[in-house]
Protein backbone atom coordinates (compact mmCIF):
# COMPACT_ATOMS: atom_id res chain seq x y z
CA UNK A 1 0.00 0.00 0.00
CA UNK A 2 2.85 2.35 0.76
CA UNK A 3 4.23 2.13 -2.76
CA UNK A 4 0.75 2.60 -4.22
CA UNK A 5 0.17 5.75 -2.16
CA UNK A 6 3.66 7.00 -3.03
CA UNK A 7 3.11 6.66 -6.75
CA UNK A 8 -0.26 8.41 -6.66
CA UNK A 9 1.02 11.11 -4.29
CA UNK A 10 4.07 12.08 -6.32
CA UNK A 11 3.46 11.15 -9.95
CA UNK A 12 1.57 14.41 -10.38
CA UNK A 13 4.76 16.39 -9.68
CA UNK A 14 6.62 14.45 -12.34
CA UNK A 15 3.89 15.00 -14.90
CA UNK A 16 3.66 18.75 -14.35
CA UNK A 17 7.42 19.18 -14.91
CA UNK A 18 9.24 18.91 -18.25
CA UNK A 19 9.35 16.88 -20.44
CA UNK A 20 5.61 16.34 -19.89
CA UNK A 21 4.43 19.78 -18.64
CA UNK A 22 0.85 18.59 -18.33
CA UNK A 23 -1.86 20.84 -16.94
CA UNK A 24 -3.45 20.13 -13.57
CA UNK A 25 -6.70 19.38 -15.37
CA UNK A 26 -5.08 16.64 -17.46
CA UNK A 27 -3.09 15.28 -14.51
CA UNK A 28 -6.31 14.89 -12.51
CA UNK A 29 -7.37 12.24 -14.99
CA UNK A 30 -4.63 9.88 -13.77
CA UNK A 31 -6.87 9.07 -10.83
CA UNK A 32 -9.20 7.37 -13.28
CA UNK A 33 -6.59 4.61 -13.23
CA UNK A 34 -8.23 3.45 -10.01
CA UNK A 35 -10.76 1.80 -12.32
CA UNK A 36 -8.06 -0.76 -13.14
CA UNK A 37 -8.13 -1.69 -9.46
CA UNK A 38 -11.65 -3.01 -9.91
CA UNK A 39 -10.40 -5.22 -12.73
CA UNK A 40 -7.55 -6.44 -10.52
CA UNK A 41 -10.02 -7.55 -7.87
CA UNK A 42 -12.27 -9.30 -10.39
CA UNK A 43 -9.36 -11.05 -12.11
CA UNK A 44 -7.98 -12.18 -8.76
CA UNK A 45 -11.33 -13.62 -7.76
CA UNK A 46 -11.54 -15.65 -10.95
CA UNK A 47 -7.93 -16.81 -10.86
CA UNK A 48 -8.22 -17.96 -7.24
CA UNK A 49 -10.61 -20.67 -8.37
CA UNK A 50 -7.93 -22.16 -10.63
CA UNK A 51 -4.55 -21.33 -9.05
CA UNK A 52 -3.02 -21.25 -5.59
CA UNK A 53 -3.48 -18.02 -3.67
CA UNK A 54 0.22 -17.70 -3.02
CA UNK A 55 1.02 -18.02 -6.73
CA UNK A 56 -1.50 -15.28 -7.50
CA UNK A 57 -0.03 -13.06 -4.78
CA UNK A 58 3.52 -13.52 -6.07
CA UNK A 59 2.40 -12.94 -9.65
CA UNK A 60 0.57 -9.77 -8.65
CA UNK A 61 3.64 -8.43 -6.86
CA UNK A 62 5.78 -9.19 -9.93
CA UNK A 63 3.29 -7.25 -12.08
CA UNK A 64 3.54 -4.38 -9.59
CA UNK A 65 7.31 -4.46 -10.07
CA UNK A 66 6.97 -4.32 -13.85
CA UNK A 67 4.37 -1.54 -13.75
CA UNK A 68 6.50 0.54 -11.38
CA UNK A 69 9.58 -0.04 -13.56
CA UNK A 70 7.72 1.47 -16.52
CA UNK A 71 7.40 4.70 -14.51
CA UNK A 72 11.10 5.34 -15.25
CA UNK A 73 10.09 6.09 -18.83
CA UNK A 74 10.18 9.50 -20.50
CA UNK A 75 7.27 8.44 -22.72
CA UNK A 76 3.86 9.49 -21.37
CA UNK A 77 2.14 6.48 -22.93
CA UNK A 78 4.55 4.08 -21.23
CA UNK A 79 3.93 5.85 -17.92
CA UNK A 80 0.17 5.56 -18.35
CA UNK A 81 0.51 1.89 -19.29
CA UNK A 82 2.84 1.27 -16.34
CA UNK A 83 0.45 3.02 -13.97
CA UNK A 84 -2.41 0.87 -15.24
CA UNK A 85 -0.46 -2.35 -14.70
CA UNK A 86 0.79 -1.16 -11.32
CA UNK A 87 -2.72 -0.23 -10.15
CA UNK A 88 -4.34 -3.44 -11.38
CA UNK A 89 -1.59 -5.53 -9.78
CA UNK A 90 -1.73 -3.64 -6.48
CA UNK A 91 -5.45 -4.26 -6.06
CA UNK A 92 -4.99 -7.89 -7.07
CA UNK A 93 -2.21 -8.35 -4.49
CA UNK A 94 -4.20 -6.59 -1.79
CA UNK A 95 -7.30 -8.68 -2.50
CA UNK A 96 -5.30 -11.90 -2.35
CA UNK A 97 -3.31 -10.91 0.77
CA UNK A 98 -6.41 -9.93 2.72
CA UNK A 99 -8.14 -13.15 1.67
CA UNK A 100 -5.11 -15.20 2.70
CA UNK A 101 -5.07 -13.57 6.14
CA UNK A 102 -8.63 -14.66 6.78
CA UNK A 103 -7.92 -18.18 5.56
CA UNK A 104 -4.60 -18.68 7.38
CA UNK A 105 -5.79 -17.55 10.81
CA UNK A 106 -6.87 -20.60 12.77
CA UNK A 107 -8.01 -18.58 15.80
CA UNK A 108 -8.70 -14.88 16.18
CA UNK A 109 -9.58 -14.24 12.55
CA UNK A 110 -10.85 -10.75 13.33
CA UNK A 111 -7.64 -9.94 15.23
CA UNK A 112 -5.51 -11.20 12.34
CA UNK A 113 -7.52 -9.12 9.90
CA UNK A 114 -7.23 -6.07 12.14
CA UNK A 115 -3.46 -6.46 12.33
CA UNK A 116 -3.31 -6.74 8.54
CA UNK A 117 -5.28 -3.50 8.19
CA UNK A 118 -3.10 -1.80 10.82
CA UNK A 119 0.06 -2.53 8.86
CA UNK A 120 -1.70 -1.79 5.58
CA UNK A 121 -2.49 1.77 6.69
CA UNK A 122 0.72 2.15 8.67
CA UNK A 123 2.67 1.32 5.52
CA UNK A 124 0.64 3.74 3.46
CA UNK A 125 1.28 6.52 5.96
CA UNK A 126 4.99 5.95 6.49
CA UNK A 127 6.05 4.95 3.00
CA UNK A 128 3.45 7.09 1.27
CA UNK A 129 4.74 10.26 2.86
CA UNK A 130 8.35 9.27 3.62
CA UNK A 131 9.24 8.62 0.01
CA UNK A 132 8.44 12.24 -0.73
CA UNK A 133 11.66 13.12 1.10
CA UNK A 134 13.55 10.79 -1.21
CA UNK A 135 11.99 12.44 -4.26
CA UNK A 136 12.74 15.92 -2.93
CA UNK A 137 16.34 15.12 -1.96
CA UNK A 138 17.29 13.05 -5.01
CA UNK A 139 15.42 12.38 -8.24
CA UNK A 140 12.48 10.57 -9.77
CA UNK A 141 14.69 7.63 -10.72
CA UNK A 142 15.97 7.21 -7.14
CA UNK A 143 12.39 7.52 -5.90
CA UNK A 144 11.19 4.73 -8.23
CA UNK A 145 14.23 2.63 -7.30
CA UNK A 146 13.27 2.92 -3.62
CA UNK A 147 9.72 1.84 -4.46
CA UNK A 148 11.02 -1.11 -6.49
CA UNK A 149 13.13 -2.12 -3.50
CA UNK A 150 10.06 -2.01 -1.27
CA UNK A 151 8.01 -4.07 -3.72
CA UNK A 152 10.92 -6.51 -3.97
CA UNK A 153 10.80 -7.02 -0.20
CA UNK A 154 7.08 -7.74 -0.52
CA UNK A 155 7.85 -10.36 -3.14
CA UNK A 156 10.46 -12.02 -0.91
CA UNK A 157 7.96 -12.15 1.95
CA UNK A 158 5.32 -13.64 -0.32
CA UNK A 159 7.82 -16.19 -1.63
CA UNK A 160 8.49 -17.39 1.92
CA UNK A 161 4.79 -18.03 2.53
CA UNK A 162 3.50 -21.56 2.20
CA UNK A 163 0.08 -21.83 0.62
CA UNK A 164 -2.45 -23.78 2.66
CA UNK A 165 -5.10 -26.03 1.32
CA UNK A 166 -8.59 -25.12 2.40
CA UNK A 167 -10.99 -28.04 2.42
Amino acid sequence: MGTFVSVYNYLTFRLEDPPFSLSHFVIAFIFLMYIFGVFGTVITSRLSKRFSRNLILKGSVLFMLSGAALLFSENIYMIIFGLGIFTLAFFAAHTMASQMIALHAKHGKSSATSIYWLFYYFGSSILGSGTGYILHAFSWNIFITALLFSIGISFLLAARNKDIKVL
